[in-house]
């Protein structure tokens, strides 16, 4: 993160907006006051407000209680995360997990648009539980066909939930290489868009990311899962050796 000269209520404000789960708290006031310590914030004439750091800008609206949103916090996030105001980015990518001999893990993401599942790789072992996270749509509502008041179909796809790509990457930050399993292709896929978040916000994590594989997600046991990605690794180990 940029060094900053942020007085004590500045740098909670700061956490407080990268906090996760994400904050419901957050007031606009302290929000602004923060925006306008890092740069400007400009009311315009539409009622938005003009947010300017360095060559980049957020439009934002005010909300009608005090408190943000939840999808403004997100926006916040990735804007401020882009710019270098990340509070949590030097932890993020942090020294990869050793097993009891001193081994770093590698770990294997089955990951679609319901959940993802990260499983570390202990040697020969059999595969332990793997961590299960979800987004908060988890049924997809947000990610179908949008239509239009004619009732056509105009084939955009909705946002994807950030915040779920954001607590897969916080995860992954102790994992030497990172083999992801996924369904789909281009941009029906979470593994595409999982690769590509890890690249643009957090490239410690995303140059982890050796392979990237198309696999039938529903059909995979846990077992086989690890098997998978034992496999897709061996030859690099081998390689690496």
């Amino acid at each position: 993160m940029q060094n900053l000269d942020l007085n004590g209520h500045h740098q909670t404000t700061l956490e407080g907006i990268f906090r996760h789960p994400i904050e419901r708290n957050l007031e606009w006031h302290d929000a602004s006051s923060l925006l306008g310590r890092l740069g400007t914030i400009t009311e315009r004439k539409s009622g938005e407000f003009e947010v300017r750091i360095g060559a980049r800008h957020l439009m934002l609206t005010r909300p009608s209680t005090k408190d943000l949103d939840v999808e403004d916090v997100r926006r916040l996030q990735v804007f401020l995360r882009d710019g270098g105001f990340d509070p949590t980015a030097d932890a993020a990518a942090g020294s990869p997990e050793q097993d009891d001999e001193g081994a770093e893990l590698d770990c294997v993401v089955l990951i679609d648009h319901e959940q993802a599942r990260l499983f570390l790789l202990r040697g020969e072992d059999p595969p332990e539980l793997p961590t299960l996270l979800t987004p908060s749509d988890r049924q997809g509502f947000h990610r179908h066909v949008q239509h239009r008041g004619n009732g056509n179909q105009d084939g955009r796809r909705g946002p994807e939930d950030v915040d779920f790509y954001e607590r897969v990457a916080t995860d992954l930050k102790a994992s030497a290489r990172i083999v992801v399993l996924t369904d789909g292709k281009g941009n029906s896929s979470a593994g595409a868009f999982l690769v590509g978040y890890l690249s643009r916000h957090h490239p410690e994590i995303g140059r982890r990311v050796v392979i990237s594989e198309n696999v039938q997600v529903s059909r995979l046991s846990d077992r086989e899962i690890v098997a998978e990605g034992r496999k897709l690794l061996a030859p690099l180990s081998v390689t690496a050796g």
